[in-house]
C-alpha cells in the first residue's frame, strides 16, 4: 500500500472506466470510475505520508507504514484496514491545500454510486455522466499533484478524457487474437465442414447408386456404387480443401503475412512449425506454410473421418473411392511409386489445380507436407538451344535442352496450395529451375 501501487492501479481502472464508457457499458465505467477515485485519493495521502489511511484503531498498516511489519507482536499486513472514501477525499483535499477541484458535497454521488455499485449492484442511472465526470476531475487533480505525465497516466484517452462526449465518440477497439490463436479456430471449424462434407457424400453416393438398382446384376450395382463413391468423393474432397484454402489465404492476409511482399507485422511468425530459413519474406512464407498445411492437414483428416462415418456397405466403398483417389503411398519404394502411378492412370486424380492460366504441371510428384498424399509441381517448361553451338558431340537432345521451373505446389488430396517461391523453399520442395537433360560439356 504505497503512492505507486495506488496510481497505477487508479491509473489503470480510470482507462477501463472511460474505454467501458465508450463501449456503452455505463454501469461498469461507474463502478471502475469509483474504485480507480479512491485509489487516486489514497495515492496522494501516501504521497504525504503512508500512515494518513490508517483506519482508526489500525496497527497492521501503521507498523507497516513506519517500518515495523518485522517486529514481534506486529500484525501481517493482510489485517490492515484503510480509511474509507469519504475520509480520504477529506484528508486529500487538505494534503492538496485548496487544489481539490470540487467540495466534499459535490462529491457525495460518486461514493454513493461507487458503494451502491460495489455493494448491492445498484445505481442512480439519472447521475452516471455526472459520477464518471467528477471521478475523472478529480483524479485528473491529483494527477497533476504528483506530477504524473498525462499520456502516460490516461493512455489512449489523453487529450480527451475531461469530455465524456468525445470518448464516447472514439472508435471501439477490437482485441483480435494471435495468428495461432485464430489459426486454431479455422482449422477446428474447416475440419468439422470437411466431415460434414464427407458424410453428405456418402448420402449422395448411395443415393445415386440406388437409382435403376433394381435392373442391374449384383456386378452392375458393385460397379455403380464405386463410381458414384468415386465421383462423390472427388467433387466433395476438392470442394472442401479448395475452400478451406481460400479461407486459410484469407486469414494469413488479414494478419498481413500474405502477400509475401509486404513487411510482416509482429506477432505472426508461428515459432513451432519445423521448417527455418533466414529473411523477412522467407519468414512469412514459413508462417504461411505453417497455416495453410495446418489446415489442409485437419481437413483431410476431417473428410476421411466423414466418409467413414456412414453404415456398412456405403462407407466402406466411400473409404475405398477415397483411398484410390487420393494416392496415398505407404513407403517411398519403388514399388509404391509405381502403384500410385499405376493408380493415376487408372483412376486419374481429384482434379485439376486451381491456377494453370500461368503455369503448367511440369510431371512431378512430391509427397505433399500436409497430409503425405502425392501433390504436383507446377511450373514453366522452356526450351532453348544448346550453347554449345551445334558441337558434333553435343549431349543435348537434337541440340535443345529442356529448363524447368518449378513455381507452384498442389496437392490434390488435401488442396494444400503454394505458390511461391519462398514457400516451397519452406517445405523442402524444388525452388529453382533445373535443365532437365544432362548439361553438355561443350556448352
Amino acid at each position: 500500500m504505497n503512492k505507486e501501487s495506488f496510481t497505477v492501479m487508479g491509473g489503470g481502472l480510470l482507462r477501463e472506466a472511460l474505454g467501458a464508457w465508450r463501449a456503452g457499458n455505463r454501469d461498469f465505467s461507474v463502478l471502475y470510475a469509483g474504485i480507480a477515485c479512491e485509489h487516486m485519493l489514497k495515492a496522494v495521502l501516501c504521497h504525504h505520508d503512508p500512515v494518513l489511511i490508517s483506519d482508526k484503531g489500525d496497527m497492521a498498516h501503521r507498523f507497516q507504514a513506519l517500518g515495523f511489519s518485522e517486529e514481534d507482536g506486529a500484525k501481517p499486513l493482510k489485517h490492515a484496514k484503510t480509511i474509507g472514501m469519504s475520509d480520504a477525499f477529506k484528508g486529500a483535499a487538505i494534503v492538496m491545500r485548496g487544489k481539490m477541484p470540487i467540495s466534499h458535497q459535490e462529491f457525495e454521488p460518486v461514493m454513493e454510486s461507487r458503494n451502491g455499485r460495489a455493494h448491492s449492484a445498484w445505481h442512480d442511472d439519472e447521475v452516471t455522466e455526472k459520477v464518471v465526470a467528477l471521478s475523472v476531475q478529480v483524479a485528473e487533480a491529483i494527477r497533476i499533484e504528483l506530477s504524473i505525465a498525462s499520456d502516460d497516466f490516461w493512455g489512449e484517452f489523453d487529450g480527451v478524457h475531461m469530455d465524456l462526449a468525445k470518448v464516447a465518440a472514439l472508435p471501439v477497439k477490437v482485441e483480435r487474437p494471435d495468428i495461432e490463436t485464430a489459426a486454431a479456430g479455422l482449422i477446428a471449424a474447416e475440419e468439422k465442414e470437411a466431415f460434414y462434407a464427407g458424410a453428405v457424400a456418402g448420402q449422395m453416393a448411395v443415393s445415386v447408386a440406388l437409382g435403376g438398382s433394381h435392373e442391374r446384376s449384383g456386378e452392375e450395382r458393385e460397379t455403380v456404387q464405386n463410381f458414384s463413391s468415386r465421383a462423390a468423393v472427388k467433387t466433395a474432397l476438392q470442394c472442401s480443401g479448395l475452400r478451406a484454402q481460400r479461407a486459410a489465404v484469407a486469414l494469413l492476409e488479414s494478419y498481413e503475412v500474405l502477400p509475401l511482399d509486404r513487411h510482416p507485422v509482429g506477432g505472426t511468425r508461428l515459432k513451432e512449425f519445423p521448417y527455418y530459413s533466414p529473411g523477412p519474406r522467407a519468414e512469412q512464407a514459413r508462417t504461411a506454410l505453417a497455416v495453410k498445411t495446418m489446415v489442409a492437414r485437419r481437413v483431410a483428416a476431417g473428410f476421411q473421418k466423414g466418409c467413414s462415418s456412414g453404415s456398412g456397405d456405403a462407407a466402406k466403398a466411400l473409404s475405398s473411392a477415397y483411398s484410390n483417389s487420393v494416392r496415398m503411398v505407404a513407403s517411398g519404394s519403388l514399388e509404391a511409386v509405381a502403384k500410385v502411378i499405376v493408380s493415376v492412370f487408372e483412376h486419374g486424380t481429384l482434379g485439376a489445380a486451381p491456377f494453370t492460366d500461368d503455369v503448367e504441371s511440369i510431371g512431378w510428384m512430391f509427397h505433399c507436407p500436409a497430409c503425405g498424399a502425392w501433390g504436383d509441381m507446377y511450373g514453366n517448361v522452356e526450351q532453348e538451344e544448346c550453347p554449345c553451338d551445334g558441337h558434333p558431340n553435343c549431349q543435348s537432345d537434337d541440340g535443345i535442352r529442356t529448363i524447368t521451373t518449378p513455381q507452384k505446389f498442389y496437392c490434390t488430396a488435401c488442396s494444400l496450395t503454394l505458390d511461391d517461391k519462398e514457400e516451397l523453399e519452406a517445405a523442402a520442395l524444388p525452388s529453382e529451375a533445373e535443365d532437365l537433360d544432362e548439361k553438355c560439356p561443350h556448352g
